[in-house]
């Protein structure tokens, strides 16, 4: 090998070499790449992402190693989304048919009236009372079935009179039957 090649062939490297330095000293940081996000849907209420059914944009890291994993969430793929739509209508459809039924129970209450005939005193207490077990009764000889603890009556009926009693529907809302006690 003759010195003229070797001169060469090591001042290119040599050029290589500064050329990287030059290049290190540019870019003075190392930038962290940005990933693209994935798309998820979410099969529980989670507090940071949204509710169930949502679509959320997650890293990728994210739910492969925790939503997924945990049954949080899951990917959102055509057929997932199509199982969470079908899942929606039937929640949705199911919710409209029981706001239907507790409309028709609420009417029901409303146009209840209770009565019932005791003895009593000339100052209109009653020999007895009224209890929640005779409201209940009375009740279910009109067909509507109630359970015991639906039924807010604070304290037994001793005086006669009308009192509205609160019925509490399984939603939570409450209507309202009267109850009728009359002298005998």
């Amino acid at each position: 090998m003759s010195l003229a090649l070797f001169k060469n062939s090591a001042s290119r490297w040599i050029g290589q070499v500064s050329n990287a330095v030059n290049l290190n000293v540019i870019a003075k940081r190392w930038v962290r790449p940005q990933y693209t996000k994935i798309d998820a849907i979410l099969i529980k209420d989670y507090p940071s992402l949204g509710f169930r059914g949502d679509q959320v944009a997650v890293k990728p890291g994210y739910i492969r190693n925790f939503l997924y994993p945990q049954k949080i969430a899951v990917y959102a793929t055509e057929e997932n989304k199509a199982k969470f739509l079908r899942e929606k209508t039937k929640e949705e459809l199911s919710r409209i048919e029981n706001e239907i039924k507790l409309a028709a129970i609420r009417k029901r209450l409303a146009k209840l009236t209770i009565s019932f005939k005791r003895h009593c005193t000339e100052g209109d207490k009653l020999y007895g009372s009224v209890t929640l077990q005779n409201i209940l009764d009375n009740m279910r000889k009109n067909g509507m079935e109630v359970a015991e603890n639906a039924i807010q009556l604070p304290e037994p009926i001793k005086t006669l009179g009308e009192f509205p009693i609160d019925v509490r529907l399984p939603t939570g809302d409450t209507a309202q039957i009267k109850v009728s006690v009359v002298r005998r």
